[in-house]
C-alpha cells in the first residue's frame, strides 16, 4: 500500500478489493515455501487399518461398557439407600426420637 492511499477514503467496494489483494499476496507466501514431502501411502502395506473382526471387538466393547457402566450407576443409585440405614444402624443413629421429630417438624413450619 503506498503512502498516500492510507490518507484517502475507501469506498466499500475498494475496501473490500484492498482486503482481498492483502489476503491473496499472504496466501501466495505460504504457498511459496517448502512443504515437506510425505509419500502416499499405499494400502497394501498400511498398518493403521483395522480388519473387519477389529472393528466389531471395537463396538462389542464400547456396548458393554456403556452397558455395565449403566447398569453400575442403577445398581449404585438402589443400594445407596439401605447402605446408609445399614451403616447408621451400626452407630446407634437410625432411630429417630420424638423430640427429634418434633424440632424438626417445627423448623419446617417456621421455613415454610
Amino acid at each position: 500500500m503506498r503512502a498516500w492511499e492510507c490518507l484517502t477514503r475507501h469506498s466499500p467496494g475498494q475496501t473490500n478489493l484492498l482486503r482481498k489483494q492483502q489476503v491473496f499476496s499472504i496466501i501466495c507466501l505460504f504457498n511459496e515455501l517448502e512443504r515437506p514431502i510425505v509419500p502416499d501411502p499405499d494400502e497394501n502395506q498400511s498398518m493403521h487399518k483395522l480388519t473387519k473382526a477389529g472393528r466389531y471387538i471395537i463396538i462389542i466393547a464400547a456396548f458393554l461398557g456403556w452397558f455395565f457402566g449403566g447398569m453400575h450407576l442403577g445398581i449404585t443409585s438402589l443400594s445407596m439407600g439401605s447402605a446408609a440405614k445399614d451403616l447408621l444402624r451400626g452407630t446407634g443413629q437410625f432411630e429417630v426420637t420424638v423430640a427429634e421429630r418434633s424440632a424438626a417438624q417445627q423448623q419446617f413450619e417456621e421455613s415454610g
